[in-house]
């Protein structure tokens, strides 16, 4: 798994990140064979931002910091050229005339 992070970052930082990458790594076959990947990731997922908040809360890391960890998850998760969407234009209303084969109730 590659490490995402910033080379400007001093170097026992980054071997100790990768490091802990690998060991991460290693734990998730096991979970695997009793989770669906998806509860897994979640599973991360509370744990990263109880994690971050934690670090707020001891004044470890400011704002700036934690969405600067919050944007290299995103750089990490997503392309980094945004996909164009297709934008479909929405189904006209269903008007009230119905279609020819259709008969309204009269009264």
């Amino acid at each position: 798994m590659a490490v995402n992070s910033n080379p400007t970052e001093p170097g026992p930082f980054k071997e100790s990140l990768v490091a802990c990458v690998a060991d991460i790594a290693d734990l998730l076959p096991p979970l695997s064979r009793r989770y669906d990947m998806t509860v897994i990731i979640s599973a991360l997922a509370e744990h990263v931002g109880s994690a971050l908040k934690v670090l707020l809360l001891r004044h470890i890391c400011d704002a700036r910091q934690v969405r600067q960890i919050i944007k290299n998850i995103e750089d990490c998760a997503f392309l980094h050229k945004p996909a164009q969407l297709e934008v479909q234009d929405p189904e006209p209303p269903a008007s009230d005339a119905g279609t020819p084969d259709e008969k309204k109730p009269t009264r």
